[in-house]
């Protein structure tokens, strides 16, 4: 749990205790802490301070000084939120301290968020004023919104007060209907007050009276209150069971005063109370409940304990605090006291309720306990007796609980806070729509056996150790039971959070298959309509969820989804040459060639299922499925300078009696890998199409956001000359005379016994040629052509429209009769399929690679979660570290979610839009909110220099959002309102019998790409990467400053040629140039040398080798490096002060080409004089 320090003290005499927090429930960013401040811990001589967050509580700044006129002493501070944006903090003003004469009780308001404070307004005096609370009405719903309300009680008449503001505070009355003075009674008999207030605007006020806790409720704004039934009574004080030296009850052990002091918390109708009670000869907190609004108490007479299951005796639990947050989970935080393990410290616990307050569990806040003598206050000036507080602050919402506690870990009493996210569990579902015809193909593929669908959906549990959910290691697994027949579940195994599993809090993933069997049958699909909606269900311990997926029976054509889905098997890319032959189709010479081949390859292929020459469309050795077997070119020549064309080839199925005929396919390459592949037609943003060329069929557009291209069609048929002609002049298909149709629009002839028919189509990725195609930015005069614009003229499609060295492909089957509905994805339905896949060869270097994802988008419903990208580092080994470049967020704000939504995280910020993390198991990042276009970002992850050689790694990433359905059926007479944890919920139209929606909510995977990392010897990856720098420096060119790609591409090009120079070439002799053509290193680029001592060795922010410093005659000179063996070859030479010379090509200074150490007085071993980077 990370512990944030809020105040930053220098003096003893400075202590801080009895903390007041309170969240703008219109503003999660604006939080406002107080607290008691000391002037002299001995005299106890104290004020109020306070101060402010504008980031959600993740970093705090003090607020002015409050004025103090007519008083020297303020004490019991308590702040309020009013419905437009101000705070309220309530102190109670004195003066000759230690003996505290009371004046009575003062407001502030602040209008800036806590920054500054207006003069204190003084609403009542009497010398028996004490123990004041504060509470705002901020529920919309309540006939009082708006309202701030306090309460304290009266020593001298053993009363408690009321006062209220309806007008923001320009003034203060009590009860009654008119309006009276601030500070009527409104109870008798009872001390130490808190006030809540529900969401309908009723509210309660708990009180303690002896050995009865009690409880008033107003229903009318504050005009007048009732009493309920005791919540508790018979209860065991502090006061009644423990030894008050000075006055004070005090803990075996310690000599800081404590009390029992009631909290409370409302929502809908239940109420809860909890006080700190020694029944059981130590202190433990108890609670009492009702589910009427306080008609009736479902505890029993004395209230039962918070806490269930052996807990150890010798620790004592103290000054509670209890409060529910929009989710309806209960949170109570309170102090633990004891030996921890010898020494009496105190730790602050958490509780939390899923239930409704049934059951709690708990676990520490603090990261490490405090000790409460260390710069303790005298309570009253009495040295025997020390000072805590008598509370301390807690407040919720949506993002978590936020606990504010006295610690004394600098060595001063502080405050500190925490962002608890609650428990919880999740379904991340990732394969969310499956099709019986997918269920078949991959039964057959594996022989009639089982069909599975691997990691079709995880189960994510935040806020418990591994012990705590019987989780030993990343073969541990937890059940979930088969959402429906026909099919089983099986967990294959879980990641942690830490990458171990330990005693520490955090977060496990758990992978699922779902499993439809060998029964060709399929009973899982025996439902009378076309689809199907089932729920899967998953619990872990006290926490659950909820998530459903869809089945859906379609016999018209599809395209089947690889394992992963991000490489379907139907689609394949493939690179050819002139003179190669491929399904006894030979390429010609010259790129007019090119469609040609492409037409007759995909009619061999359909004429022969499959296979022709004897070649299969299956056969890896053929076509590969790994991408980077097939790489694609974006420049026209090869290393060996041959001409080179780019293909796809696109495989449709049919299982059926009838036929279908207009069968076509989109092809579409994106800009760069990305996760934001959804379906957009209609209307059409990055799935444009024009509803009828000149042969009367639709055909695709580039894609267009805002004034950006972002996707651009491919076909088998010569792409027009968008100069010329609009794009939507273009043909995919022809008769060749006998009736024969190529190209992209095909009808498919069902077999007489309705088994598989299998279709294929093709296109001719035209990525590196010459061709002008289309501007860098929207014309908007003729968004498809023709291009004739001379300020926006168009340009070949690397510079137009690719920002990465490897794409998104993405092909669409577009068949009238069966539409794909918006918002569906290559992961979920069977007419989208999709090659999303880079890779970064590493010797020594960087791997790295663009991509774009959707942000969150704005406005999200009360309860739903930002999205989250889900980075699977795939066996990175330790010590490597990932970043993540997102120049339209702002790294602040991301780790700021992550700190609200995750009980842990690993990342940690590097700049202002980069963050960073180590890799291993899996990483969440949360996405920002915004509007417009995607975020264009760049993720690289550099090398654990040991580990890397002779091995190949895959990173996946994710992009999880939310989901939800509503089910609508008629229902009897319902009343209430349901709140809680689980992920669904009711929503009731009508009075004795209506409408029911039942809403359910959970998590899914919206689309991936994958970035595989293949390691080979440096010098055999030299030449692509000059060729690729050259190439890119190219593009670049043509990016506009205003894009938000030109930050991304910027740093992109810098760590391209930082892997230039890693592989042993030099950037700065790279030119831009549309080909990757290199031209000949210049003379004079012989090495050069620098002899010294080396005097300084560097490393990052996370302890990891970077390099050396090398002292000469000239100067000192900086060397990078990430390599263990130049680590320990420096260390060694720093050790025994040894001269050495470093020799490094110019232009390349600072990477060591050689070292040479000279007259080493003690043997090297094997590398003994010279060491050459290889």
């Amino acid at each position: 749990m990370s512990n944030i320090q809020v105040t930053h003290d220098i003096s003893l005499n400075n202590a801080r205790s009895e903390s007041s927090l309170v969240i703008n429930p219109h503003n999660p960013l604006q939080v406002v802490s107080a607290s008691k401040k000391f002037n002299n811990i001995q005299t106890y001589d104290f004020t109020l301070a306070t101060e402010y967050s504008t980031d959600g509580g993740l970093s705090w700044t003090d607020s002015a000084a409050l004025a103090m006129p007519g008083f020297t002493v303020m004490t019991d501070p308590t702040m309020a939120w009013d419905d437009v944006g101000n705070v309220f903090l309530v102190g109670l003003a004195g003066k000759n301290p230690p003996t505290w004469d009371t004046i009575g009780i003062v407001i502030y308001k602040s209008t800036d968020g806590g920054k500054t404070w207006s003069p204190p307004k003084m609403i009542h005096q009497s010398t028996g004023d004490d123990k004041q609370w504060a509470s705002g009405d901020s529920n919309p719903a309540s006939p009082h919104h708006g309202n701030v309300y306090a309460v304290w009680d009266d020593t001298n008449s053993g009363t408690i007060l009321f006062a209220r503001t309806k007008d923001n505070g320009a003034t203060w009355i009590g009860p009654g209907a008119a309006a009276s003075p601030s500070g009527g009674a409104i109870a008798n008999g009872s001390m130490y007050p808190e006030i809540d207030v529900a969401e309908d605007g009723t509210i309660f006020v708990a009180s303690i009276s002896g050995d009865e806790i009690r409880l008033a409720v107003s229903r009318d704004g504050g005009d007048t209150f009732q009493p309920t039934p005791s919540p508790a009574t018979g209860i065991t004080t502090l006061s009644d069971a423990l030894p008050a030296p000075g006055g004070f009850p005090i803990f075996p052990g310690g000599n800081f005063r404590v009390l029992t002091d009631p909290t409370a918390c409302a929502f809908g109708s239940t109420v809860m109370v909890a006080w700190a009670d020694y029944r059981e000869g130590v202190s433990r907190i108890y609670y009492a409940q009702s589910n009427d609004r306080g008609a009736s108490w479902v505890t029993g007479s004395s209230g039962r304990p918070l806490l269930t299951g052996p807990l150890s005796s010798t620790l004592h639990h103290f000054h509670p605090q209890i409060i529910d947050n929009p989710d309806g989970v209960i949170g109570c935080s309170f102090y633990e006291f004891g030996p921890k393990p010898t020494t009496p410290l105190i730790d602050v616990i958490m509780a939390q309720s899923f239930d409704g307050g049934n059951s709690f569990v708990h676990y520490p806040v603090t990261d490490q306990p405090w000790n409460p003598t260390v710069d303790a206050p005298w309570s009253h000036g009495n040295s025997s007796v020390t000072f805590i507080g008598d509370y301390m602050g807690l407040d919720a919402n949506s993002n978590g609980f936020y606990p504010l506690w006295t610690d004394t870990r600098t060595g001063i009493q502080e405050l500190f806070t925490a962002i608890v996210p609650q428990r919880r569990c999740e379904i991340i579902v990732n394969r969310s729509t499956l099709g019986q015809d997918e269920v078949d193909a991959r039964r057959k593929l594996a022989g009639g056996a089982n069909a599975v669908i691997p990691d079709a959906f995880r189960v994510v549990v935040d806020g418990y150790s591994a012990a705590q959910i019987n989780v030993t290691g990343t073969g541990s697994t937890i059940n979930v039971a088969a959402p429906g027949p026909g099919m089983t579940v099986s967990c294959t195994g879980n990641f942690s959070g830490n990458g171990d599993y330990g005693p520490e809090v955090q977060r496990f993933t758990f992978i699922f298959d779902i499993d439809f069997g060998p029964d060709a049958s399929d009973p899982a699909f025996a439902f009378a309509g076309s689809t199907e909606f089932l729920t899967l269900s998953a619990t872990v311990a006290d926490v659950s969820a909820t998530a459903q997926i869809e089945l859906i029976k379609q016999p018209d054509p599809f395209v089947l989804h690889g394992d992963p889905t991000w490489l379907s098997i139907d689609l394949r890319v493939f690179v050819m040459r002139p003179g190669e032959s491929k399904f006894g189709v030979t390429m010609g010479n010259g790129a007019t060639a090119a469609t040609d081949f492409i037409q007759q390859v995909a009619k061999n292929l359909t004429n022969g299922g499959g296979t022709a020459a004897s070649q299969s469309f299956d056969d890896s050795s053929v076509l590969s499925p790994d991408e980077e077997q097939s790489a694609l070119y974006l420049y026209a020549t090869d290393n060996q300078q041959r001409p080179v064309y780019n293909f796809a080839l696109a495989r449709v199925r049919y299982v059926g009696l009838i036929g279908a005929s207009d069968v076509r396919v989109f092809f579409r390459l994106f800009q760069a890998q990305t996760t934001s592949g959804a379906f957009d037609y209609p209307p059409g943003y990055q799935y444009r199409r024009a509803p009828s060329n000149p042969a009367g069929q639709p055909i695709p557009l580039a894609g267009i956001i805002g004034n950006e291209y972002v996707t651009i069609p491919f076909f088998a048929l010569p792409r027009v000359d968008s100069t010329v002609s609009g794009m939507d002049q273009q043909v995919d298909s022809r008769d060749d005379g006998s009736g024969t149709i190529f190209g992209n629009v095909q009808r498919i002839v069902a077999h007489g016994d309705g088994s598989e028919v299998d279709t294929f189509f093709g296109s001719w990725l035209d990525i590196n040629q010459s061709q002008n195609v289309l501007p860098a930015q929207v014309d908007s005069l003729h968004p498809d052509g023709p291009f004739q614009s001379i300020s926006n003229p168009a340009l070949p499609i690397q510079q137009a429209i690719l920002r990465s060295l490897h794409q998104c492909l993405i092909a669409e089957v577009a068949f009238d009769p069966v539409t794909i509905p918006p918002g569906k994805d290559p992961s979920n339905w069977d007419k989208l399929a999709q090659r999303n896949l880079a890779w970064s060869d590493v010797g020594s270097a960087t791997a790295v690679t663009t991509f774009e994802i959707r942000p969150t988008p704005v406005g999200l419903a009360p309860g739903q979660m930002v999205d989250e990208l889900m980075i699977d580092w795939g066996g990175t080994p330790d010590g490597s570290v990932g970043t993540l470049y997102l120049p339209a967020a702002n790294a602040d704000e991301i780790l700021s979610l992550a700190s609200r939504m995750y009980v842990t995280h690993g990342l940690t910020r590097h700049d202002r839009h980069t963050l960073k993390c180590r890799t291993g198991g899996v990483t969440y990042v949360p996405i920002p909110p915004a509007s417009g276009s995607n975020y264009a970002g760049l993720i690289t992850v550099e090398p654990a220099s040991s580990h890397w050689h002779g091995k190949g790694f895959t990173v996946v990433v994710r992009q999880v959002t939310n989901a939800f359905r509503a089910q609508r059926s008629e229902v009897a007479r319902t009343r209430g309102k349901v709140r809680g944890n689980a992920s669904s919920a009711q929503v009731h139209a009508g009075g004795r019998g209506g409408i029911k929606y039942e809403y359910s909510q959970w998590r899914r995977v919206m689309g991936a790409f994958q970035l595989n990392i293949p390691v080979r010897q440096k010098g055999s990856l030299r030449l692509t990467e000059e060729r690729n720098l050259a190439l890119l420096r190219w593009i670049a060119g043509a990016i506009s400053s205003t894009s938000r790609w030109h930050p991304v591409f910027s740093r992109y090009l810098d760590v391209i040629a930082g892997r230039v120079k890693a592989f042993g070439g030099d950037p700065s002799q790279i030119k831009p140039s549309p080909t990757g053509t290199i031209e000949p290193t210049p003379a004079g680029m012989e090495k050069q040398r620098y002899t010294g001592k080396i005097v300084g060795l560097a490393y990052d922010e996370f302890g990891d080798f970077d390099g050396f410093v090398l002292r000469t005659p000239h100067g000192e000179h900086h060397f990078h490096s990430r390599e263990q063996h130049i680590a320990l070859l420096a260390k060694r030479v720093w050790d025994e002060r040894l001269r050495v010379t470093v020799w490094a090509h110019r232009g390349s200074d600072h990477v060591a080409a050689s070292i040479v150490i000279h007259e080493p007085p003690i043997q090297f071993g094997d590398h003994h004089l010279r060491h050459d980077e290889d």
